[in-house]
């Protein structure tokens, strides 16, 4: 989460409206990235 607030912490720094910005951490749990070297988006 701690990553997740600094970003949003810059971008209203840049200018950009807080109210335009959603802040959700994801963690170990629920990673982004798929570890399968065989999956591709596309």
């Amino acid at each position: 989460m701690r990553r997740a607030q600094a970003v949003s912490q810059y971008l209203t720094q840049q200018g950009v409206a807080l109210n335009r910005i959603a802040t959700e951490a994801k963690g170990k749990t629920q990673l982004i990235k798929n570890e399968n070297p065989y999956h591709t988006n596309g």
